[in-house]
């Protein structure tokens, strides 16, 4: 059984103007412990399909399935960071880092190590006690990171996290969101606009239409979790494609 499927999914939804055709039959399948990029044009679906794994949209048609089982917030396996990290500007680091603890009913010596525990791991504990606004790009997205992490999931959905962030940082926490990916045997789907990021981290890849998005190739990645893969011909090359991929589905 995948740990992520999506069959025939569309979406409609009611704009400013009427319906819109969000999504279209889409299909996909991810096993346990795999890595997929979903890229396209703005507008094309890759975060409604996100909100719909992660039980924020049920508005749709077809099948979705995290583990077996409908789409459901406040699911305990499932995490998901925002491309605007999502924290409040009036708690701390270590607040923003252990409220989704809290609302799960964590506390005690329990609440203070694991949340400890993953602030190590990002690196940023000695931000503990620092705020949103008090710390860079990259420190905010590591908390974002932490505060997910923290929840210990089994499915970590992503939408365009560093999409704000300079190139070096972006890809200092590409790496780092790769060592996690291994370390942990997450389940990720990652929403980007970025063609080298999706070869960088995905495993399987995505590329959708524009609106509707359909889905127009899904391809296998066998550099994806390779550190050097960034310097590697392969590499260009599939990115090159990607590009290609894209630029005639927009015709």
């Amino acid at each position: 059984m995948s740990m992520v499927t999506v069959e025939k999914l569309s979406v409609t939804y009611r704009g400013e103007n009427g319906e819109v055709d969000a999504l279209h039959d889409v299909s996909l399948a991810l096993e346990e412990g795999a890595s997929c990029a979903v890229i396209g044009p703005s507008g094309c679906g890759k975060s409604t399909l996100l909100f719909v794994l992660a039980g924020l949209n049920g508005q749709w048609n077809g099948r979705a399935a995290i583990g077996g089982r409908h789409p459901a917030p406040g699911r305990q396996e499932i995490a998901l960071i925002l491309q605007d990290y999502g924290l409040l500007p009036w708690k701390t680091v270590w607040q923003n880092t252990v409220l989704g603890l809290k609302i799960r009913g964590v506390s005690g010596p329990d609440l203070r190590a694991r949340g400890e525990k993953v602030l190590r791991q990002m690196g940023i504990w000695e931000l503990h006690s620092l705020y949103p606004a008090q710390l860079s790009g990259g420190q905010r997205q590591r908390v974002g990171i932490a505060r997910s992490l923290s929840l210990e999931p089994d499915v970590l959905l992503m939408d365009e996290p560093f999409s704000s962030l300079d190139a070096l940082t972006r890809e200092r926490l590409q790496d780092l969101v790769l060592e996690i990916w291994k370390r942990r045997s997450l389940t990720m789907v990652l929403v980007t606009h970025s063609i080298e990021e999706a070869v960088f981290l995905g495993e399987r890849i995505i590329v959708l239409s524009p609106r509707p998005g359909r889905v127009v190739k899904a391809i296998n990645n066998p550099l994806a979790g390779d550190v050097g893969a960034r310097k590697d011909a392969r590499f260009h090359s599939l990115a090159t494609e990607i590009r290609r991929t894209l630029v005639e589905g927009m015709q």
